[in-house]
């Protein structure tokens, strides 16, 4: 993300597009880099980088929801009470609260209908927490 001076055509400030706080190992192809989703809040602009990180308009950081299950957030969706993540790494859809406690969760592999219907395998994933990688 940069923040401009648009009349001067000045660079402001720049943020990284990857994980950095903190640092996040990804064995994947894509890995854990960021930009996936963006999403707009009355006084913030928040951004995945993998975890959930909050701008305001100077590109100044001003919150984080770190998630550890998050991985491959490629949309994310704001709701009143809240803001909707799609993992497609774990074809998992969650909702956490603008205070980072999750609020909702749901995980296709586990979906009887998706499970049973399309004949999707076991899925197996830590979900305490401790990390974001098959078990």
């Amino acid at each position: 993300m940069i923040a401009l001076d648009w009349p001067t055509k000045r660079v402001l400030h720049r943020v990284a597009d990857h994980a950095t706080d903190p640092p996040v190992h990804d064995p994947t192809r894509a890995g854990r880099r960021g930009g996936r989703g963006i999403i707009l809040l009355p006084d913030e602009l928040s951004w995945q980088l993998p975890h959930l990180h909050g701008f305001d308009t100077s590109a100044s950081h001003r919150s984080t929801i770190y998630e550890s299950n998050f991985a491959g957030v490629h949309e994310l969706k704001l709701v009143d009470d809240g803001i909707w993540g799609c993992s497609t790494r774990w074809a998992r859809s969650l909702k956490v609260g603008f205070d980072g406690k999750s609020k909702q969760e749901w995980w296709a592999h586990e979906d009887p209908v998706i499970r049973d219907k399309l004949a999707a395998p076991p899925l197996t994933v830590d979900k305490s927490g401790t990390t974001a990688w098959p078990t």
